[in-house]
């Protein structure tokens, strides 16, 4: 939109041109469009368009006199110049205002279903390193595979709500405050007044540093959400240290549960999911049974979604993520508090895929991470 104003401004200064008397003027005041546009900051084009256009107003009454007297001299040229002047200046309308309305098609292309909040760039410069690491082909494929996924799931959103992208991005937006408001609430009931153990900070500050995230936009707070080590909001993430205690047996099952909830920062999971039940209760018009299947489908995909992207930053997670699943299939009685959410490792709960499907994903992700790395070997070998 910000490109919008300026074309806007373009047009309306060559509109506003029109009945400057001489194509001189008017080819002084389109220059000086141009290198407006240019120059201006981006914020600051609404503001300027009025501007302009004021200005404009005072030239023209500046260089009235000053053509009257010219009149008698070159009457039959200046009705020459000026109607060759209103032609052109008309000509140059046209065709701004036809860039225009192809720049407001443009945009509207553009406004497809994407990730529109504050991690954008951390999303994409980690889906850059994960294609710079050793097993870079195995993470475009499954980059790759999973975008498709999201973006199906996002398409039946759309068909289900009768909503274009764009309006959907309106809605997350026009929503935010309320979303906001509410996650506050919700982390303020599950928190508690403690500082977290050192160790714990220093191991998720080492993850975030090896993705290069900036560690003050994500807050660690000491969290005692039930069953659950480490959990994700907008940009918090909860640790519960007796769940971490519980669950992960080292450090690196530790950083792969951190960077499973990172995944969901990364791609606004919990906002755009919350967001989803809050237009479902809004609207009141969508089928039940519909809601439920879908949120259930986008549940399962955000999550092995968070697996998969999780362990390739480095096989040692998935083996890590596989190790601690594994735990589920004959539960200790404290891995069984924490698995109550999903009581049986076979068993498809709605929020989450089956430990039995996430660990099949991930011993199938690790051994073509290794057999990527040995072929890369092999390769320099020879």
């Amino acid at each position: 939109m910000i490109r919008l104003y300026k074309h806007i401004l373009l047009s309306a200064i060559a509109l506003a041109a029109m009945p400057a008397q001489g194509s001189m003027v008017a080819c002084s005041i389109a220059k000086h469009a141009v290198a407006t546009t240019r120059l201006i900051p981006a914020s600051a084009a609404p503001k300027m368009l009025t501007r302009v256009l004021t200005t404009t107003q005072k030239t023209h009454q500046q260089i009235q006199p000053a053509l009257t007297r010219n009149h008698d001299k070159k009457c039959k040229h200046d009705s020459y110049t000026k109607q060759h002047s209103y032609k052109w200046a008309a000509i140059g309308a046209a065709v701004m205002l036809g860039h225009t309305s192809y720049q407001v098609a443009q945009c509207q292309e553009e406004e497809k279903y994407t990730y529109p909040f504050e991690f954008e760039s951390a999303r994409k410069a980690f889906y850059e390193y994960l294609k710079a690491r050793p097993w870079g082909n195995v993470s475009k494929k499954y980059m790759e595979e999973y975008e498709n996924k999201y973006q199906a799931i996002m398409q039946k959103w759309y068909e289900l709500t009768g909503l274009t992208p764009a309006q959907w991005q309106k809605y997350m937006r026009d929503n935010m405050d309320v979303y906001n408001s509410t996650e506050l609430e919700e982390i303020n009931d599950i928190t508690v007044n403690l500082p977290l153990e050192k160790l714990l900070i220093t191991k998720a500050h080492t993850i975030m540093q090896e993705l290069g995230l900036d560690k003050d936009r994500i807050e660690l707070t000491h969290g005692l959400y039930p069953f659950i080590p480490v959990a994700a909001f907008s940009h918090h993430i909860l640790i519960n240290p007796e769940g971490v205690k519980i669950f992960c047996e080292n450090t690196e099952q530790f950083q792969a549960a951190f960077l499973h909830e990172l995944q969901h920062i990364l791609h606004n999971d919990v906002i755009v999911s919350s967001l989803m039940e809050k237009f479902y209760e809004d609207k009141k018009n969508i089928s039940y049974t519909a809601f439920v299947d879908l949120m259930k489908q986008f549940s399962h995909l955000r999550e092995m979604r968070a697996d998969i992207l999780a362990a390739l930053v480095d096989p040692k997670y998935a083996k890590a993520s596989i190790d601690a699943f594994l735990k589920f299939k004959n539960p200790s009685p404290g891995i069984a508090m924490l698995g109550a959410l999903s009581t049986d490792f076979y068993e498809e709960a709605d929020s989450h895929p089956s430990f039995a499907h996430r660990v099949a994903n991930l011993n199938q992700l690790h051994e073509e991470m290794l057999a990527e790395i040995e072929k890369n070997r092999a390769q320099i070998n020879i």
